[in-house]
């Protein structure tokens, strides 16, 4: 199945090898086909779940314990930041992208993260404030492909168990 896929630079992080082989070298902003037999997007800010497997002991049933609470909760702390954003309401956006920080260091979604201390330190100061919407969008966006990413790696874990 063919995906066309908008990428760009630098949001890039690891991807499995059978991605790497479909995908050509990104350098700058461009839509990208891919020849895959994978019918599932392909998602451009891959998560590393190198740490989430260490954290899990390396236990199966740990990890897609983990992986299920994750999808769980990232859906519910975003939409605090989406609303947040709407009321212009810095200080509990701030908090908002606080909470959801750590999350991000646990799946490696590097990209996330820096948008997310970006928006923290603006709402903080209440300057940049006509940046902040876009880069909410940035982060919602960003966040649903994280939790659409982990969907698929426990699907690929449940199918090997």
């Amino acid at each position: 199945m063919n995906h066309v896929i908008k990428v760009r630079a630098g949001y890039l992080k690891k991807i499995t090898m059978e991605t790497k082989q479909c995908m050509e070298k990104m350098t700058e902003t461009k839509t990208v086909q891919s020849n895959c037999n994978n019918s599932s997007p392909i998602f451009v800010n891959a998560v590393d779940l190198e740490y989430l497997i260490m954290a899990a002991g390396g236990n199966g049933k740990s990890l897609s314990e983990l992986i299920d609470m994750l999808c769980i909760n990232i859906p519910r702390l975003m939409e605090n930041v989406r609303r947040s954003a709407i009321e212009k309401n810095w200080k509990m956006l701030k908090l908002s992208v606080h909470k959801i920080k750590p999350i991000t260091l646990i799946v490696g979604a590097k990209s996330l993260e820096e948008k997310m201390e970006l928006v923290e330190h603006y709402a903080e100061r209440e300057s940049h404030v006509e940046e902040i919407p876009f880069l909410v969008a940035d982060i919602l966006t960003l966040g649903s492909n994280v939790v659409e990413q982990l969907k698929i790696e426990q699907q690929k874990r449940s199918v090997n168990c």
